[in-house]
């Protein structure tokens, strides 16, 4: 009897998720992910809950005293710590590699430096950063995109919306974008090898805030000369749909979509009425929806997006449709709503990757520690803008499961499970708004947003890869 390869991954899955874990049964495709922690920032080394931080106990030259993670090792692991300043403790300001570790003695010494200057202090918090548990190898350390060759682009920060080969023009199509910048354009590149990239349309944007003229849930975007944002791509019936992140004239966020049947580059038709729009007065998404990624299973369709009210709280909310252009919201939204532990800032809950195959959908999702921002750290303590360390801040992904076709999600053990290298000046902030994996033969190619702040701050897209 011939079994769907897909359909064994998911039922691995679930037992990842499960208190009998069979670690010999973990051959899932994400299991570079799943099964290998990327933080440590608390004694119960989970970071779903807030916990017993670590603290150095002793340090002399390079060697430490303090709780030592039971799985530690030595060549992948990291220390980081802050600088003991308000937006300036998140635990990665400054990091060492680990030279040996003495467990019988409870001491780790630390050996070269890689990020920031000197050595953590007695009674400082510090964080363990694991940047190299997936093999993949960083291609560039840079932008795949070299944005001089895009005329019109304004500004260095990118906008990632998604990559697909496109069978007319028979090259792989990335569309991209503008953001930290008024004017906004969805640009295309173009490569025969996922790779090299190059423009396509000469250079010259596929879509601008003129198409989206006398458009309702843009009337904002286009006040301000800028298109809304592109966050995932589909192809259906021989029509490419872009689902888009719109701003109407009130500046409530809604999800419209623009279509065309030639190929990625146009020309669009952009659909008058948003798919997703505000919920109703006193809501959880009351201002809004926006940053919506779009998942196929047969004839249906998933379309899972970020929610929010006017207090700014976002959560994450999902939605079905058979024709891309009629959609119902689950009963069961907002499907995840928990802010707690490294995900902690309410105002951080975007979608990065969905899934779906069989009843299983795999959600990744943006998360942040919030800062202590309380009346008693700001006048008492002092301590405002300053946080338990470990990702405060700074957006990282983890990946959260549901079994029952998006009913009940449940977070992974080991979130966030995908972190950026803080080490590398090019991904030295954190995660941006959209992932993507593209599966050949031979490679598996890993497409990401990071933000840096080298020679200011931006957004970039870069490329790791995998052999299999």
């Amino acid at each position: 009897m011939l079994i769907n390869k897909n359909y064994i991954s998911f039922i691995i899955l679930c037992c990842l998720f499960s208190c009998d874990i069979n670690k010999k049964e973990a051959t899932f495709d994400f299991d570079y992910y799943l099964n290998s922690q990327k933080i440590i920032i608390n004694t119960s080394e989970s970071n779903i809950l807030e916990g017993e931080y670590i603290f150095i106990n002793h340090i002399y030259k390079n060697e430490i005293n303090t709780f030592i993670p039971h799985n530690i090792n030595q060549k992948h692991w990291k220390i980081g710590w802050g600088n003991n300043k308000a937006l300036e403790d998140n635990g990665c300001e400054n990091i060492r590699e680990i030279e040996s570790i003495n467990k019988k003695e409870n001491k780790i010494y630390l050996g070269k430096l890689i990020r920031g200057t000197g050595y953590p202090k007695k009674n400082q918090p510090i964080v363990f950063w694991n940047f190299n548990a997936d093999n993949f190898k960083t291609l560039k350390k840079k932008s795949i995109l070299d944005l001089k060759k895009w005329k019109q682009f304004k500004g260095e920060s990118i906008s990632f919306g998604g990559i697909k080969y496109d069978i007319n023009l028979k090259k792989w199509i990335l569309l991209f974008q503008e953001c930290d910048n008024k004017q906004l354009q969805i640009y295309a590149a173009q490569s025969n090898n996922l790779t090299d990239w190059e423009p396509a349309n000469n250079g010259a944007p596929i879509l601008t805030y003129r198409n989206f003229k006398n458009i309702s849930w843009a009337k904002g975007n286009v006040k301000e000369y800028s298109t809304p944002y592109v966050t995932d791509i589909i192809r259906h019936n021989d029509i490419w749909y872009l689902i888009l992140s719109g701003k109407k004239e009130n500046g409530i966020r809604n999800i419209g979509i623009a279509c065309t049947k030639n190929n990625l580059l146009g020309p669009f038709q952009v659909i008058k009425k948003p798919i997703l729009k505000e919920g109703i007065l006193c809501s959880w998404n009351n201002a809004g929806c926006f940053g919506a990624k779009i998942q196929r299973k047969k004839n249906e369709f998933a379309l899972v997006f970020d929610g929010v009210n006017f207090e700014k709280v976002e959560k994450v909310g999902i939605a079905f449709s058979r024709d891309l252009i009629n959609w119902n919201y689950s009963r069961y939204n907002p499907v995840i709503s928990d802010h707690t532990g490294w995900r902690s800032k309410p105002e951080s809950s975007e979608p990065d990757y969905i899934s779906w195959s069989h009843d299983s959908i795999i959600l990744v999702v943006s998360g942040t520690k919030r800062l202590r921002q309380g009346f008693i750290s700001h006048y008492i303590t002092k301590n405002m803008y300053k946080g338990i360390s470990g990702n405060v801040d700074d957006a990282q992904l983890g990946i959260y499961l549901s079994t029952d076709n998006g009913k009940h999600f449940y977070p992974h053990k080991n979130n966030p499970v995908i972190i950026n290298d803080y080490h590398l000046a090019s991904e030295n902030e954190h995660m941006g708004g959209n992932i993507q994996f593209i599966e050949t033969d031979s490679m598996t190619y890993f497409f990401y947003q990071v933000k840096s702040n080298n020679n200011g701050l931006k957004y970039s897209i870069h490329l790791k890869t995998r052999k299999k």
